[in-house]
């Protein structure tokens, strides 16, 4: 006979192969661009493999391959260079606008926003985006806990 945990792993297994497949699916014609752009620029097939292997973010290895078609590999690349910052932002405020479903949500969107551009003003580099939404994110929770104590409908 078969242990219950056994069955209960294999059955939670299934499940989650059924619920992937479709994004396993989505991302073979990507690879495979991929590794067709990547050949014609001149990497190796090893290369190609390692690069997927190691680099968890498809964009990044599409640029880093037209970046070496390009000659560009190798040289210090500048900030905001081929409008990478604002694609970035702008794939970040369609994930941001998808997950307010709640006032709270917006508020600490907000209150993260705001707290990012006051802390840009001081302290330098990229840190502040990462303070403010710990921050942000701290008292939201705060408030959510809060309220939820208050009226414990409104969850």
């Amino acid at each position: 006979m078969i242990p219950t945990s056994f069955a209960v792993r294999s059955t939670t297994l299934k499940e989650g192969l059924n619920a992937g497949w479709p994004i396993c699916l989505g991302y073979l014609p990507i690879g495979m661009a991929f590794g067709v752009l990547a050949q014609k620029a001149g990497l190796t097939p090893l290369q190609i493999g390692l690069m997927s292997i190691m680099v968890f973010a498809g964009s990044a290895q599409f640029i880093a391959v037209a970046m070496l078609a390009g000659g560009i590999g190798g040289r210090f690349i500048p900030e905001g260079a081929l409008g990478i910052d604002y694609a970035l932002i702008a794939m970040f405020i369609c994930l941001l606008i998808y997950q307010i479903r709640k006032l709270i949500h917006l508020l600490t969107a907000v209150m993260a926003g705001l707290t990012a551009v006051i802390l840009a003003l001081i302290i330098p580099g990229n840190t502040h985006i990462v303070i403010a939404s710990i921050a942000a994110a701290t008292v939201g929770v705060m408030i959510q806990r809060k309220v939820m104590r208050r009226n414990p409908d409104n969850g």
